[in-house]
Protein backbone atom coordinates (compact mmCIF):
# COMPACT_ATOMS: atom_id res chain seq x y z
CA UNK A 1 0.00 0.00 0.00
CA UNK A 2 1.40 3.34 -0.80
CA UNK A 3 2.41 5.70 2.01
CA UNK A 4 -0.03 8.98 2.88
CA UNK A 5 2.44 11.30 3.64
CA UNK A 6 1.55 14.33 3.96
CA UNK A 7 4.12 16.78 2.06
CA UNK A 8 5.53 20.13 3.27
CA UNK A 9 5.42 22.50 0.15
CA UNK A 10 8.82 24.08 0.87
CA UNK A 11 10.68 21.17 1.73
CA UNK A 12 13.81 19.53 -0.16
CA UNK A 13 15.70 16.47 0.08
CA UNK A 14 19.20 15.82 -0.91
CA UNK A 15 19.97 12.59 -2.64
CA UNK A 16 23.43 12.64 -3.31
CA UNK A 17 27.44 11.88 -2.53
CA UNK A 18 29.84 13.67 0.02
CA UNK A 19 28.82 17.11 -1.68
CA UNK A 20 25.60 16.57 -0.37
CA UNK A 21 26.14 14.98 3.13
CA UNK A 22 26.90 18.05 4.86
CA UNK A 23 28.96 17.24 8.37
CA UNK A 24 27.15 14.00 8.54
CA UNK A 25 29.37 11.60 7.72
CA UNK A 26 32.51 14.05 8.18
CA UNK A 27 34.19 16.03 10.80
CA UNK A 28 33.55 19.37 11.07
CA UNK A 29 36.44 21.52 9.18
CA UNK A 30 36.83 19.27 6.36
CA UNK A 31 36.06 20.17 2.68
CA UNK A 32 31.80 19.54 3.63
CA UNK A 33 29.37 22.38 4.52
CA UNK A 34 26.25 21.68 6.16
CA UNK A 35 23.36 21.98 3.86
CA UNK A 36 20.47 23.08 6.37
CA UNK A 37 21.24 26.48 6.20
CA UNK A 38 21.41 27.27 2.51
CA UNK A 39 17.53 27.56 1.96
CA UNK A 40 17.41 30.72 4.50
CA UNK A 41 18.19 34.13 3.79
CA UNK A 42 15.66 35.85 1.48
CA UNK A 43 11.59 35.43 0.43
CA UNK A 44 10.81 32.14 -0.51
CA UNK A 45 12.87 30.19 2.02
CA UNK A 46 12.66 26.69 2.11
CA UNK A 47 13.96 23.92 4.37
CA UNK A 48 16.70 21.51 3.14
CA UNK A 49 16.17 17.86 4.52
CA UNK A 50 19.81 16.34 5.59
CA UNK A 51 20.77 12.32 5.68
CA UNK A 52 19.24 11.55 2.74
CA UNK A 53 23.20 11.49 1.23
CA UNK A 54 26.40 9.87 1.89
CA UNK A 55 29.77 10.01 0.89
CA UNK A 56 30.87 7.06 -1.90
CA UNK A 57 26.94 7.09 -2.68
CA UNK A 58 26.26 6.35 -6.35
CA UNK A 59 22.72 6.68 -8.21
CA UNK A 60 23.25 3.00 -8.51
CA UNK A 61 23.00 2.75 -4.86
CA UNK A 62 20.01 4.63 -4.75
CA UNK A 63 18.03 2.41 -6.96
CA UNK A 64 19.51 -0.88 -6.27
CA UNK A 65 20.80 -1.16 -2.54
CA UNK A 66 19.63 -0.52 1.04
CA UNK A 67 21.00 3.40 1.68
CA UNK A 68 21.08 5.93 4.39
CA UNK A 69 18.63 8.61 2.90
CA UNK A 70 15.83 8.48 5.61
CA UNK A 71 17.71 7.96 8.48
CA UNK A 72 15.16 10.38 10.57
CA UNK A 73 12.73 7.84 9.67
CA UNK A 74 15.06 4.67 10.37
CA UNK A 75 14.42 3.30 7.45
CA UNK A 76 16.20 1.60 4.91
CA UNK A 77 15.36 0.53 1.19
CA UNK A 78 15.38 0.97 -2.10
CA UNK A 79 14.83 4.97 -3.03
CA UNK A 80 11.41 3.67 -4.98
CA UNK A 81 10.65 2.08 -1.87
CA UNK A 82 11.23 4.91 0.84
CA UNK A 83 10.37 7.86 -1.20
CA UNK A 84 6.44 7.95 -0.38
CA UNK A 85 7.49 7.78 3.01
CA UNK A 86 10.15 11.43 2.67
CA UNK A 87 7.93 14.75 3.50
CA UNK A 88 9.69 16.56 1.20
CA UNK A 89 7.70 18.16 -2.21
CA UNK A 90 11.23 18.53 -3.84
CA UNK A 91 13.37 15.61 -4.59
CA UNK A 92 16.95 16.37 -5.99
CA UNK A 93 19.23 14.28 -7.57
CA UNK A 94 22.89 15.33 -7.40
CA UNK A 95 25.30 12.60 -8.28
CA UNK A 96 28.07 11.96 -11.00
CA UNK A 97 30.77 12.27 -9.69
CA UNK A 98 31.67 8.98 -8.12
CA UNK A 99 30.10 7.53 -11.53
CA UNK A 100 32.85 9.09 -13.56
CA UNK A 101 36.12 8.78 -10.72
CA UNK A 102 35.42 5.40 -8.91
CA UNK A 103 37.58 2.50 -10.00
CA UNK A 104 37.60 -1.74 -9.29
CA UNK A 105 40.86 -2.98 -7.76
CA UNK A 106 42.01 -3.94 -11.45
CA UNK A 107 41.90 -0.48 -12.54
CA UNK A 108 38.50 -0.73 -14.35
CA UNK A 109 35.64 1.91 -13.77
CA UNK A 110 33.32 0.49 -11.34
CA UNK A 111 30.12 2.46 -13.58
CA UNK A 112 29.52 2.60 -16.96
CA UNK A 113 27.87 5.98 -17.64
CA UNK A 114 25.21 4.68 -20.25
CA UNK A 115 23.76 2.98 -16.90
CA UNK A 116 24.17 5.90 -14.61
CA UNK A 117 21.89 7.46 -17.47
CA UNK A 118 19.42 4.74 -17.03
CA UNK A 119 19.72 4.93 -13.39
CA UNK A 120 18.70 8.66 -13.08
CA UNK A 121 15.71 8.01 -15.75
CA UNK A 122 14.68 5.27 -13.11
CA UNK A 123 15.06 7.34 -9.94
CA UNK A 124 12.81 10.15 -11.71
CA UNK A 125 10.20 8.30 -12.64
CA UNK A 126 10.47 6.48 -8.98
CA UNK A 127 10.00 9.99 -7.57
CA UNK A 128 7.21 11.31 -9.65
CA UNK A 129 5.30 7.81 -8.88
CA UNK A 130 5.86 9.11 -5.19
CA UNK A 131 4.08 12.35 -6.06
CA UNK A 132 7.45 14.52 -5.44
CA UNK A 133 8.90 16.83 -7.81
CA UNK A 134 12.55 15.45 -9.10
CA UNK A 135 15.02 18.17 -9.92
CA UNK A 136 18.60 17.08 -11.51
CA UNK A 137 21.60 18.58 -10.63
CA UNK A 138 24.81 18.96 -12.59
CA UNK A 139 28.06 18.46 -10.74
CA UNK A 140 30.88 21.12 -10.94
CA UNK A 141 34.17 20.81 -13.33
CA UNK A 142 36.42 19.59 -11.70
CA UNK A 143 40.59 19.71 -12.50
CA UNK A 144 43.29 17.00 -12.99
CA UNK A 145 44.63 16.50 -9.68
CA UNK A 146 46.57 13.50 -9.33
CA UNK A 147 44.14 10.25 -9.01
CA UNK A 148 41.77 12.79 -10.87
CA UNK A 149 43.14 12.24 -14.30
CA UNK A 150 42.22 13.29 -17.84
CA UNK A 151 40.06 11.01 -18.73
CA UNK A 152 38.15 11.41 -15.57
CA UNK A 153 37.66 14.64 -15.64
CA UNK A 154 36.17 13.72 -19.25
CA UNK A 155 34.04 11.17 -17.70
CA UNK A 156 32.64 13.73 -15.59
CA UNK A 157 31.92 15.70 -18.49
CA UNK A 158 30.56 12.80 -20.27
CA UNK A 159 27.90 12.13 -16.79
CA UNK A 160 27.20 16.19 -17.17
CA UNK A 161 25.62 15.47 -20.46
CA UNK A 162 23.65 12.60 -18.99
CA UNK A 163 21.98 14.49 -16.38
CA UNK A 164 20.88 17.44 -19.00
CA UNK A 165 19.69 14.93 -21.37
CA UNK A 166 17.74 13.57 -18.88
CA UNK A 167 16.19 16.76 -17.78
CA UNK A 168 15.31 17.83 -21.12
CA UNK A 169 13.88 14.36 -22.13
CA UNK A 170 11.59 13.87 -19.03
CA UNK A 171 10.93 17.55 -18.36
CA UNK A 172 12.69 17.60 -15.12
CA UNK A 173 14.01 20.97 -13.48
CA UNK A 174 17.90 21.07 -14.02
CA UNK A 175 19.91 23.11 -11.32
CA UNK A 176 23.24 23.58 -13.44
CA UNK A 177 26.15 23.80 -11.44
CA UNK A 178 28.76 22.95 -14.15
CA UNK A 179 29.74 26.86 -14.88
CA UNK A 180 31.48 26.47 -11.65
CA UNK A 181 35.12 24.88 -12.23
CA UNK A 182 38.53 24.78 -9.58
CA UNK A 183 41.92 25.15 -9.73
CA UNK A 184 44.05 22.38 -8.23
CA UNK A 185 45.12 25.36 -5.24
CA UNK A 186 41.37 25.39 -4.71
CA UNK A 187 41.04 21.34 -3.83
CA UNK A 188 40.93 19.93 -0.32
CA UNK A 189 41.38 16.45 -2.29
CA UNK A 190 41.32 15.52 -5.72
CA UNK A 191 37.71 14.71 -5.91
CA UNK A 192 36.52 18.09 -3.44
CA UNK A 193 37.15 21.67 -3.17
CA UNK A 194 38.02 23.50 0.35
CA UNK A 195 35.60 24.30 2.70
CA UNK A 196 34.94 27.75 1.48
CA UNK A 197 34.27 26.70 -1.77
CA UNK A 198 32.17 23.95 -1.09
CA UNK A 199 30.22 26.47 0.67
CA UNK A 200 29.90 28.81 -1.65
CA UNK A 201 28.59 26.07 -4.05
CA UNK A 202 26.21 24.60 -2.07
CA UNK A 203 25.01 28.48 -1.45
CA UNK A 204 24.67 28.27 -5.23
CA UNK A 205 22.28 25.71 -5.03
CA UNK A 206 20.41 26.99 -2.64
CA UNK A 207 19.85 30.17 -5.10
CA UNK A 208 18.53 27.93 -8.09
CA UNK A 209 16.61 25.83 -6.32
CA UNK A 210 14.81 28.66 -4.80
CA UNK A 211 14.64 29.92 -8.07
CA UNK A 212 12.64 26.33 -9.20
CA UNK A 213 10.70 26.47 -6.19
CA UNK A 214 9.55 29.74 -7.25
CA UNK A 215 9.22 28.50 -11.20
CA UNK A 216 6.98 25.53 -9.68
CA UNK A 217 4.59 27.71 -7.66
CA UNK A 218 3.83 24.73 -5.01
Amino acid sequence: MTAQIQTSPKTVSLFGDSYSSGHIDKPQGMAYSPLSSIGAGSAGDFIVLEGRSWGGMSAADAVNDTGPWLNDLRMGGTFAFCAPYDVARYQVFRYGINEAVRKNADGTYTHCLQCFEANLHNLVDASRAAGRMPVLCTPPVLPVNGIMTTECVARLADATDRIRAVASSKNVPLVDQSNWSFTVAQMADPYHPSAAKMHALNMDLGVKLRQVISAAGV
